[in-house]
């Protein structure tokens, strides 16, 4: 990581502060925010992200906050919906909508490692 050295000096001669970064989990969400940030502001923004995502129908899984002049940038990024797909019998298809001859068959297979 020696490129990170010549960018570090060249903030600091811009006068450009590099801030520190808080890590946290709230109500199963990832957080990446700022460190000026209050706890009690990423609590309420984490809250009101949540809800909104739940009005989408979609679950939160991370966000990330930071200062930009007087206000806080959120980014945040939707849980992945990657469901596994299963091939039996030339279809795709997920378990849960197989009819029970085809969740007979998928319970007779055997792994051939």
């Amino acid at each position: 990581m020696d490129y990170l050295l010549p960018v570090i000096e060249l903030l600091v001669l811009l006068g450009i502060q590099q801030r520190e970064t808080v890590y946290m989990i709230i109500d199963g969400v990832k957080v990446v925010a700022e460190s000026e940030i209050t706890e009690e502001e990423i609590r309420e923004i984490v809250a009101a992200e949540q809800q909104l995502w739940t009005r989408k129908g979609k679950e939160l899984a991370a966000v990330q906050l930071s200062i930009h002049g007087d206000e806080i940038e959120v980014k945040a990024v939707e849980r992945s919906p990657i469901k596994r797909v299963r091939r039996i019998t030339g279809y795709l298809s997920t378990e849960d909508r197989f009819n029970s001859s085809k969740q007979a068959e998928l319970a007779d297979r055997c792994a051939h490692i």
